[in-house]
């Protein structure tokens, strides 16, 4: 098994067993962002109509005009060029590993800057992850603002 930079689980081999069951991913403006397992926190303060951050409601395709507020475990998506041309992760604040288990905690990261974010991250992410014998894994996960 291997964790990225936010903590997040993005690949699982089990060589003995059956081989690759989580490959790992990619995505050409999000690398680690959104084809990895982590946990996306969403904060729907954003959506009050009429705020500065959601001025003109819905348009005619039911799509939202309103600024996005995701918090990634794993970063930052990379559509705002020069500034993130290099891939931002979610920094990892903590580890401890003892012996079946580690856990790992890790800043969550506002994923649209595209334009620039009024909207701050609050989210620490905690995930643990225990080796149970035989090929199972045990993936524990805990949001805290």
């Amino acid at each position: 098994m291997f964790s990225g930079q936010g903590a997040n689980m993005y690949s699982h081999f089990a060589t003995d067993m059956w081989g690759e069951t989580m490959p790992p991913q990619r995505h050409d403006y999000a690398p680690w962002i959104d084809e990895v397992q982590q946990m996306v926190s969403v904060n729907q303060l954003n959506k009050k109509l009429g705020s500065p951050y959601c001025p003109y409601g819905s348009d005619t395709n039911n799509k939202t005009q309103c600024k996005p507020y995701f918090i990634h475990q794993a970063g930052a998506y990379q559509g705002d060029s020069p500034y993130t041309d290099t891939p931002f992760y979610s920094p990892s604040l903590a580890k401890h590993c003892s012996a079946n288990y580690c856990m790992f905690a890790s800043w969550g990261t506002q994923a649209h800057v595209r334009g620039g974010t009024p909207f701050t991250s609050p989210v620490i992410y905690v995930n643990k992850y225990a080796n149970c014998g035989n090929g199972v894994i045990e993936y524990t996960q805990m949001i805290h603002k």
